[in-house]
């Protein structure tokens, strides 16, 4: 049976004073190790060594002094002897105790014959004095470590906190996005079942956004299981692109393949409700102001309301002032202001319309990321004050605005 040692390395103390005032010992550092597969015939078994030194000027093969090891189970808390005088071990069959002359001072060797979970503690090497007493004790700790068993990503609605998705799995190429709207999300992902504490990684469209290595300790029929649940909101806006979030989680070191949970989704504005009014200009009105509010269940933003003179072809964006190079009006200016989140009132103002026969369609445009939203509005001209020709004009114009609306 194939058999191996992990040891770590190996600090020695010199000690140059009496046994009972200044004796001391050292211990190997911490041991990190995979347990012995199960079953046995799976995989080679795992053998592991621990060290404690003592200088030869206060130790003896002839129990001039004595050396114990004890075990404090990750599982358990109960202190449990492994040997006791004269350097008898008490399971034979797990343990064996070897001892040795080094340079530096007498070498005893506490072996661990196929390591488990439940190997898994802090071992404590002591040095007994003539008259019973502890001269010194040193502690380290061996770390049977153990995969992330499980990992889940959720999303939530920040405001709400409703629950939209859950994932314990990565996406693939093939995989839809799920439609969201613009805004304030909370992510939360769940580490279960690592030894040691699992490191756990909240990454959106491939940037850290959170991370935490510590986490919650139980024992899972009967070996040290860590859990670990972190939180974090995130902004999400509209892009005509699919934007992922993703959980990584792994204990340290390269004993595992990491496990990853991830939700695509892709921020959709709805389409926005348009409240404009069309205006039928009479002669001789020079200033002009076409107003629209506009609605969504959505997020709304003035820097993406645009206005579009159809005729021109010609893109106004907002506080830009525009002058008409052929004089039928002098300047155009576009204006916006929130109402509040889901709402805002937008404005086409027409300064010094001169020209009598200045009429023409405006489109008022949306920016929604994957897709823009489009209304039509109609400046009318009147060709005469007459008031009982004002309500078929305008009925008219109302016809017109929706065929032009089909159009788009």
């Amino acid at each position: 049976m194939e058999s191996f040692k992990a040891v770590l390395g190996l600090v020695t103390c010199i000690v140059a004073v009496s046994l009972v005032h200044g004796a001391s010992v050292s211990v190997s550092r911490n041991i990190t190790t995979k347990p012995t597969p199960e079953p046995p015939s799976s995989g080679p078994r795992v053998d592991i060594t621990l060290e404690c030194i003592g200088s030869s000027s206060d130790l003896s093969y002839y129990i001039k002094n004595q050396v114990v090891w004890k075990f404090v189970s990750s599982s358990d808390t109960e202190e449990q002897a492994i040997t006791e005088r004269s350097f008898h071990v008490l399971n034979e069959t797990k343990y064996r105790l070897t001892h040795k002359l080094v340079p530096s001072g007498y070498q005893f060797e506490l072996s661990i014959t196929g390591v488990k979970y439940s190997d898994d503690g802090e071992y404590t090497c002591t040095l007994i004095a003539e008259n019973k007493t502890v001269a010194d004790k040193k502690t380290l700790k061996v770390t049977v470590v153990h995969p992330v068993d499980s990992v889940m990503l959720t999303l939530y609605d920040s405001m709400n906190n409703n629950k939209l998705y859950t994932s314990n799995a990565p996406v693939t190429d093939s995989t839809e996005a799920i439609p969201i709207k613009p805004g304030s999300f909370r992510v939360e992902c769940q580490a279960k079942g690592s030894n040691p504490a699992p490191k756990v990684d909240i990454r959106f469209d491939g940037a850290s956004i959170a991370m935490s290595d510590t986490g919650d300790k139980s024992v899972v029929s009967g070996r040290p299981s860590y859990s670990k649940t972190l939180s974090v909101t995130q902004d999400v806006a509209a892009k005509d692109m699919d934007q992922l979030f993703s959980c990584d989680a792994n204990i340290a070191g390269n004993h595992y393949v990491t496990k990853v949970a991830s939700i695509k989704v892709r921020a959709i504005i709805d389409t926005p409700d348009f409240l404009c009014d069309n205006l039928t200009r009479s002669v001789g009105d020079n200033h002009v102001e076409v107003k629209c509010i506009l609605l969504s269940e959505s997020e709304l933003a003035c820097d993406k309301v645009t206005w579009e003179i159809a005729e021109e072809n010609f893109v106004m964006h907002v506080d830009d002032r525009h002058q008409d190079p052929e004089r039928k009006y002098g300047i155009l200016e576009l204006t916006c202001t929130p109402i509040n989140s889901t709402s805002l009132s937008t404005s086409l103002i027409v300064h010094q319309a001169a020209d009598p026969h200045f009429a023409t369609v405006f489109y008022v445009i949306y920016d929604g990321g994957p897709k823009d939203f489009k209304h039509a509005v109609i400046i009318n001209k009147q060709e005469t004050s007459s008031a009982t020709l004002l309500a078929p004009l305008t009925f008219l114009a109302t016809i017109i605005m929706a065929a032009v609306s089909k159009l788009l």
